[in-house]
């Protein structure tokens, strides 16, 4: 498995670690990390973070690590340090952050399946895991407990700045961008190697970021905010509302379709109305392949007959017969 996560302990003063990828199975796992530093020899880890966050144990156990390895921590958000990178970043003794990097902080969340009983018991454990994550968040926060409480609920976006402010870093520092000097395409070069000296594409500026976060919150698309700031066409006002505009669009066709669940999947992945649609034909069409088609024609209703008049004889027949049992 490919991943973005890697532990030099070479250096004789400082060790480089790199968290590129998500916390949890599908990236950088609690035990590749505690594996990892074993080997750290130096008195200081340095550990450069661009991650959309993941699994919160996993997440736990490497701040518990780094916080318990008698080492110096030096953080460098690199990008965004979202979700769980952001648990991981607080275990930095000192936290440097440039200009134009986030942070991204919400309360935990899971999904679960189950009766009433189920659903209570996560909301128990969802309650702790907040309680726990809140608290190492708080040994930094300068302001009052409840604005960072608000910060957790809103889900909210920060900007190197505003983490500077509230504690939660404690240099920021300018844009920093490492240009190649030679065509990387044009070498032989191992897949991380070559992704290391590509340049990545320049982020929005800070000002948009928080235009982008504050115009998506307040239409109802969170979902949309982490795709717009990183997409460096959103450089303006008329960028934001036409994203904005398709998304309600989005939202509108799948809400006559029934589809709401596919909404935030929709809206983060930017597609047209149209495009949505006809993916929602194709999954259609492929579900009516799938399902058995009948080839027994049913079994004939049989046509009621149609009584036989009765005649007269019958009628008084009838007639009489009831009125001797009446008497």
């Amino acid at each position: 498995m490919k991943t973005w996560f890697s532990i030099n302990a070479s250096a004789a003063e400082v060790a480089e670690v790199t968290i590129f990828d998500e916390i949890g199975y599908w990236g950088v796992t609690a035990k590749d990390f505690l594996d990892g530093i074993k080997g750290v020899s130096a008195p200081t880890i340095r550990v450069s973070i661009n991650s959309p966050g993941g699994s919160v144990s996993d997440a736990l156990a490497i701040y518990n690590a780094l916080r318990a390895s008698g080492k110096r921590i030096e953080v460098q958000v690199l990008g965004v340090a979202a979700s769980a990178a952001s648990y991981i970043a607080m275990a930095g003794d000192q936290i440097t952050m440039p200009e134009n990097t986030f942070m991204f902080l919400h309360n935990p969340i899971t999904g679960v399946y189950g009766n009433a009983d189920d659903m209570r018991e996560t909301a128990d454990m969802l309650d702790k895991f907040a309680a726990s994550l809140t608290a190492t968040y708080m040994r930094r926060w300068k302001g009052e407990s409840e604005a960072l409480t608000k910060v957790l609920a809103d889900e909210t976006w920060l900007t190197a700045a505003e983490c500077l402010e509230n504690g939660l870093c404690d240099t920021v520092g300018p844009a920093a961008m490492a240009t190649a000097r030679f065509d990387v395409q044009n070498h032989k070069l191992p897949d991380n190697v070559r992704a290391a000296l590509t340049p990545p594409p320049p982020a929005v500026a800070p000002a948009m970021a928080e235009k982008i976060n504050a115009a998506c919150t307040a239409a109802g698309f969170p979902t949309l905010v982490a795709s717009l700031i990183a997409d460096p066409k959103v450089d303006n006002d008329q960028a934001i509302v036409d994203a904005v505009a398709n998304a309600r669009e989005v939202k509108a066709v799948l809400a006559v379709l029934k589809l709401d669940d596919r909404l935030d999947a929709a809206v983060a992945s930017r597609k047209s109305s149209a495009d949505i649609r006809a993916e929602i034909a194709v999954d259609r069409a492929t579900e009516d392949e799938r399902t058995p088609t009948r080839t027994t024609p049913p079994a004939a209703t049989p046509v009621p007959q149609a009584r036989k008049p009765l005649t007269r004889t019958e009628i008084y027949g009838a007639y009489n017969r009831q009125a001797e049992k009446t008497q």
